[in-house]
């Protein structure tokens, strides 16, 4: 990453008030810019591809378009992306699927803050999380 350049960041969440919260305590971060929010995984891969941010925090299982899914598409068009899902689901045969389409990270909603950065900054120089 270079020097001085801030971490762009889409949010995709159903839930608003999750969004606007998680955007919030993100843009704290004087590394960080929240560029995006999507209330669906639809949304979420056409907004990825417009404006090709550097990391996509999204729930992984919607009714639209499944975690998995979107996890392929945004990959296929933007794969330097690095995917962290946040989510409810903890079941490890989910989290592999999840890991295989190509998510670089996964955390569950119950997680501090503080674990979201730092697997934002740890997905984002290659690390899984």
């Amino acid at each position: 990453m270079q020097k001085g350049k801030k971490i762009t960041i889409l949010l995709a969440d159903d839930q608003h008030i999750d969004r606007q919260a998680v955007r919030s305590l993100l843009e704290r971060e004087m590394d960080f810019e929240v560029v995006g929010e999507a209330d669906n995984t639809l949304d979420a891969v056409k907004l990825a591809h417009e404006l090709k941010p550097d990391v996509i925090i999204m729930q992984a299982r919607r009714p639209t378009l499944g975690g998995v899914e979107a996890i392929r598409q945004c990959k296929a068009e933007h794969p330097q992306a690095a995917i962290i899902i946040l989510t409810m689901y903890q079941e490890e045969g989910y989290v592999a699927e999840l890991r295989r389409a190509g998510a670089a990270g996964y955390l569950l909603k119950t997680a501090h803050i503080g674990e979201l950065v730092e697997a934002i900054r740890s997905v984002r120089v290659g690390e899984f999380c």
